[in-house]
């Protein structure tokens, strides 16, 4: 038994198991330290999952053991295939990859038209093939 440092209670968790449960914690499992206090804290004799979870926190810190971060953990449990919903850019270029808009709809091809430099246009096409500039039925009616 070890004496926490904060509350000069005794724990019941020896270093082995803080080092077992740190293994759990940054491993393949990747549990939070309240997962692991509610699933352990009955077998360690604690009376609920908040003072284990105390324990098991201040028998990591007693060991220099690093715990995951709030942040980095929800980044994880919100992430799908790896990919956080907020990362635009990687939405983006998976999106254009499968031939899609960031909303979805299906990407357009760009315009047939030319521009005043003689490059390509850039603009999505329209049913006609030309953006909205380039359309042939928009010049005649303009002219």
């Amino acid at each position: 038994m070890r004496t926490s440092r904060r509350t000069g209670e005794r724990s019941f968790i020896s270093y082995t198991e803080l080092r077992q449960l740190h293994q759990l914690h940054v491993g393949v499992e990747r549990l939070s330290m309240r997962e692991l206090a509610r699933r352990t804290y009955k077998r360690f004799g604690y009376s609920s999952a908040g003072s284990c979870v105390r324990a098991i926190h201040d028998g990591w810190r007693a060991l220099g053991l690093k715990t995951r971060g709030r942040v980095e953990m929800i980044r994880e449990m919100q992430a799908t295939d790896g990919l956080f919903p907020r990362d635009r850019e990687e939405r983006r270029r998976r999106c254009h990859a499968a031939g899609l808009t960031l909303h979805g709809t299906p990407l357009r091809p760009p315009c047939r038209g030319l521009t005043k430099r003689g490059t390509h246009c850039q603009q999505a096409s329209t049913k006609s093939g030309y953006c909205w500039i380039h359309d042939p039925e928009r010049l005649e009616r303009a002219a």
